[in-house]
C-alpha cells in the first residue's frame, strides 16, 4: 500500500514535531510499502530535518507549496498520472483546506493529523484585525478538516475531549490519540553522537556533582515559562548548594542574561543537538516542564514529558501540561507545583533528592505502558482506513 503525508511548514530538526513525524513514519512504515513526505517549499532546516529523521524508508521528499497551485497539482497526479496512493496523512491545517474536497470525490481516505490548535494559537500570537481575520479563518479550515477527514488524529485526550464538546456533530469513533512521541531510535545514542570538547567537559560536570541534577530543554519563549523556571529553581537553589541546572537550549545568550540577572550560581548552559540529548539525560534527577493554564495547553502534549520518563528523568510540572499532569499525579511519578505558587518563585517546601534507581525505573515503566497503550490502538485504526475498512 501506498501513503502521502503532508507535513507542517514548523517541521526543522530541532522541533518535538520534527520528532513526532520521524515516529509516526517509523510507525507506519508496518502498514504502508511506499511513503511519500511531501515538505513545504523552502522550510526552514530541511536539510537539517532530512539529517535528524534519517526516514531512509521514505520513497521520497516532494517539495509543495500552500497555494492552489497545490491542490491542481495533485489533482494532475490523480488523474494524469492515475497512481493514487491508498490515504492521504495531512499535518497542515491549511493544505488539509485544500484537499479535503477532492479527497472525498476520489473517495481516497484522508487523516487530518491535528496536533494544536491553531486558531487560538494564532490569537495568542497577534493582536487587533489580524488576529480576528487569522483567528477566524483557521476554525473554518479546522471546522471543515473534522467534518471532510476519515480519521482525525489528536496528541491528547483532552483534545478529543474539547472537539467532542465543540462540535456536537462530531463522532468519538473518528478520532484516534497519538501523543506527541519520541522516535523510536531516540533512546539508542551511540558513541559517535557524543559531544564535541565542551559539551564532554559540562557532561564531567554533571556526572561528578554530588547533588540532584536538573535540567532545562528547550528554547526561551513565553509559552515554556522559562524565566518562572529560574525563579523556581532559585528558590531549590537557595535551600540546597548540591543542586545543579543544566539549560539545553539554542538560545545561549538570552538564557545566560536571565541567569546573569537572577544571580544563580549552579547552572550549566549548553546548545545540544537533539541526538546527544538522551546522554545527558541519563546524568538528570528532574526535568522542568512548566506551563500556565490555557486551553491551548490544556489539550497539548508535551514530546519532552516522555523523553523525560524514558530515561528515568522525573518531570516537574503544573497542573495544565496535558493529559500528563493528571495521569503522573494519579501514579505518583514526578512532583506537582501548583501555577500559583510557581508565579511566586517557589515550592512550598518541596525537597529534592537524587532520585533512586527504582523511582528511575517506575518512571521508564510508566513512559513505555504509556506509549504502548496508543501506539497499537493507532495502527489498527489506520490499517482498517487504508485496507478499505471504516474508521
Amino acid at each position: 500500500m501506498k501513503m502521502w503525508m503532508f507535513v507542517d511548514p514548523g517541521v526543522y530538526a530541532h522541533s518535538g514535531y520534527s520528532r513526532r513525524v520521524k515516529f509516526e513514519i517509523q510507525l507506519l512504515r508496518q502498514v504502508f510499502d511506499e511513503i511519500t513526505l511531501w515538505v513545504p517549499f523552502g522550510v526552514d532546516g530541511l536539510e537539517e530535518y532530512e539529517s535528524l529523521a534519517q526516514i531512509r524508508d521514505v520513497g521520497a521528499f516532494r517539495p509543495f507549496l500552500l497555494n492552489f497551485r497545490t491542490y491542481t497539482g495533485i489533482f494532475n497526479n490523480f488523474t494524469l498520472q492515475n497512481q493514487p496512493p491508498d490515504l492521504i496523512y495531512v499535518q497542515n491545517l491549511q493544505v488539509a483546506n485544500l484537499i479535503v474536497g477532492l479527497v472525498k470525490a476520489s473517495k481516497i481516505p484522508l487523516i487530518f493529523d491535528y496536533h494544536g490548535l491553531v486558531s487560538k494559537e494564532y490569537a495568542m500570537n497577534e493582536v487587533g484585525i489580524k488576529k480576528f481575520i487569522g483567528s477566524n479563518y483557521y476554525n473554518i479550515c479546522e471546522s471543515r478538516n473534522l467534518i471532510g477527514a476519515s480519521l482525525i488524529t489528536v496528541v491528547s485526550e483532552n483534545f478529543k475531549k474539547y472537539l467532542l464538546n465543540k462540535y456536537s456533530d462530531l463522532q468519538e469513533e473518528k478520532i484516534v490519540v497519538l501523543p506527541m512521541l519520541p522516535g523510536l531510535d531516540f533512546f539508542c545514542p551511540t558513541g559517535q553522537d557524543f559531544p564535541d570538547a565542551a559539551g564532554r567537559e559540562v557532561f564531567q560536570k554533571i556526572k561528578n556533582n554530588p547533588g540532584p541534577n536538573f535540567c532545562y530543554i528547550g528554547q526561551n519563549q513565553e509559552w515554556q515559562l522559562s524565566e518562572e523556571t529560574l525563579d523556581f529553581y532559585l528558590s531549590v537553589e537557595n535551600e540546597s548548594n548540591n543542586c545543579l541546572l543544566t539549560i539545553l537550549s539554542h538560545d545561549q545568550g538570552e538564557f545566560r542574561k536571565l541567569v546573569l540577572n537572577k544571580g544563580l550560581k549552579n547552572v550549566l548552559l549548553y546548545s545540544a543537538q537533539h541526538k546527544i540529548v538522551p546522554h545527558f539525560l541519563e546524568l538528570m534527577d528532574y526535568g522542568f516542564v512548566l506551563r500556565k493554564p490555557c486551553m491551548v495547553n490544556y489539550v497539548a502534549s508535551p514530546t519532552k514529558v516522555l523523553e523525560y520518563l524514558s530515561s528515568g528523568v522525573l518531570p516537574i510540572y503544573t497542573e495544565s501540561v496535558g493529559d500528563f499532569s493528571v495521569a503522573l499525579t494519579a501514579v505518583g511519578v514526578g512532583k506537582q507545583v501548583s501555577y500559583k505558587n510557581l508565579l511566586k518563585g517557589k515550592g512550598r517546601g518541596m525537597e529534592f533528592a537524587k532520585v533512586s534507581e527504582k523511582s528511575r525505573e517506575e518512571a521508564k515503566r510508566f513512559a513505555s505502558s504509556y506509549v504502548d497503550q496508543y501506539r497499537s490502538n493507532y495502527l489498527d485504526r489506520v490499517y482498517r482506513l487504508a485496507s478499505g475498512g471504516t474508521h
